[in-house]
């Protein structure tokens, strides 16, 4: 039944309430090692109080507490009592209600990928031998199972993102915008996109070679990273592009307003590319990158892929010709009482506060 689910959440989902039931307990958590075998952080948890999130934040360096202990020897740990052991005593956690607990790494021949861990046994009884032994062969085929849905897992990933940054990569940004279009049009909302250029990157790539040319994208995508919203997405489009969508940047209906509909987001992103070091690593030294970008609306810019895409397309090589280091909105487009024209904007070092501010005088004037 394991081997049957690739999908690692519900893979530990059955495992944890299988475990729980071979041996009665009340608690149960699984604890996978990171990429690097130094931490071992929560996977899975059951019957324990609080947030969710928060018991999943748990992290235990290898080697320290029971569990890290645990995963460093390789060993299972069956303690029927606690307070008759002192050296793991000042280990135990006090959410615990229990004395006795079961702590076994799980692994795949001599590699130890994790550990699970059983405490709180029904009716306040001990973990025993026969409890060990009951989960000893399960745990086998669960360390196998798990294993197979971390690889398949690393596969997917590897599917969706760009090697060299860790973004996502084209393809997977084409499917992000087919379904941010499908799910904007159904519930009546905005979404801004920005397809971003490093300037003058050819220049540079030439100049001190392809490795320093990758050590500038992956710091590129870092800022990215660290500067767009939980809800956005950023891919790599291409060589030096970068693609991101920002959902819910809406204004009023039919309507965008500068400080309302997200073009203050890849202007914060211009804003950070501009004032950051990078570090040339052929030289050693810090060098200023600035990069330029052209946004497009969904839907008032188009409402297919390739219609939005082409708009930003558009007004990313206007930025491009008038100067680089901005990024190119195209059009202010006003509400249904505002009948003035529609014009072309860049935004560059003017502030977004300094554009609003020009609207609703403008609104005003014509009111």
């Amino acid at each position: 039944m394991l081997k049957s689910v690739s999908n690692l959440e519900e893979l530990t989902d059955l495992i944890v309430q299988a475990s729980s039931d071979r041996v009665n307990a009340e608690k149960c958590s699984i604890m996978l090692l990171d990429e690097n075998r130094q931490t071992l952080a929560v996977n899975k948890a059951k019957g324990f109080n609080g947030n969710q999130s928060e018991i999943k934040s748990t992290k235990v360096k290898l080697g320290e507490g029971i569990a890290g202990l645990v995963a460093l020897k390789g060993e299972s740990l069956l303690v029927t009592d606690v307070s008759k052991r002192k050296n793991y005593q000042s280990k135990y956690s006090i959410r615990y209600n229990s004395n006795s607990f079961i702590s076994m790494p799980l692994k795949v021949k001599s590699d130890t990928i994790g550990v699970l861990n059983l405490t709180d046994k029904i009716d306040n009884h001990q973990f025993t031998e026969r409890d060990l032994h009951s989960l000893s062969t399960f745990t086998s085929c669960a360390s196998i199972a798990i294993k197979n849905a971390l690889m398949f897992e690393e596969l997917q990933n590897l599917s969706l993102t760009d090697e060299l940054t860790g973004l996502y990569n084209r393809r997977h940004f084409y499917k992000c915008l087919e379904n941010e279009m499908i799910r904007s049009g159904r519930f009546d909302r905005h979404f801004t996109l920005a397809i971003l250029d490093i300037d003058n990157f050819k220049y540079y790539n030439d100049t001190y070679g392809h490795l320093a040319g990758d050590s500038i994208l992956k710091q590129v995508s870092e800022i990215l990273k660290t500067q767009t919203r939980g809800i956005d997405i950023v891919a790599r489009y291409g060589g030096e592009e970068f693609a991101v969508i920002f959902p819910e940047t809406q204004g009023t209906k039919n309507s965008i307003t500068s400080t309302s509909s997200g073009l203050q987001f890849p202007e914060r992103l211009r804003a950070a590319f501009e004032s950051h070091s990078f570090l040339n690593i052929s030289t050693g030294k810090k060098l200023n990158l600035t990069i330029s970008g052209g946004v497009a609306i969904f839907p008032l810019d188009g409402k297919t892929t390739k219609d939005l895409i082409s708009r930003a397309d558009e007004n990313l090589y206007h930025a491009k010709r008038n100067g680089r280091n901005k990024v190119y909105v195209g059009r202010i487009y006003p509400s249904k009482s505002d009948n003035s024209t529609q014009k072309n904007t860049t935004i560059s070092r003017n502030s977004i506060q300094k554009l609003a501010a020009r609207l609703t005088a403008r609104k005003a004037l014509s009111g």
